[in-house]
């Protein structure tokens, strides 16, 4: 179904897009590779939910999710554990927030998108959220 849709926008809007994603309806990194191969002009504002993932990565470590989850297909990476420093058994926020932001950053990076910007919005209770705005470049 994702992939009919991916390729009804991409055969409807032949001009530089903005695309606003949002992790809580399970995006899955492929529909970024795939926009990102059919547009030559393309913004994209990514809600980067550093905090959820944070939660989301232990609990299905420690609850023996070893698969593809959610964090994974959203991450880019089959073992997003790894990206708990210093370990996955003690995890420590700021450098696990560095290593999922550098992460992504790299996963975007290697999609050939240039030019990040970053902005963390806090919440009243603390909990920043990190849109990553990337643009490609022709």
């Amino acid at each position: 179904m994702a992939s009919d849709a991916n390729t009804y926008v991409a055969q409807i809007v032949p001009f530089p897009i903005r695309a606003d994603f949002d992790p809580e309806q399970d995006l899955h990194w492929t529909t970024v590779e795939y926009l990102s191969a059919r547009f030559k002009y393309i913004d994209l504002i990514i809600n980067l939910p550093v905090n959820s993932l944070m939660r989301a990565i232990p609990g299905a470590y420690r609850a023996g999710g070893r698969g593809p989850g959610a964090a994974s297909r959203f991450l880019n990476h089959s073992a997003p554990h790894e990206l708990l420093q210093p370990n996955a058994d003690q995890p420590s926020t700021p450098a696990t927030i560095e290593a999922i932001r550098r992460h992504y950053d790299e996963q975007l990076m290697a999609l050939g998108f240039k030019k990040r910007a970053r902005r963390t919005i806090n919440f009243p209770a603390d909990n920043p959220v990190s849109p990553l705005r990337v643009r490609s470049v022709s």
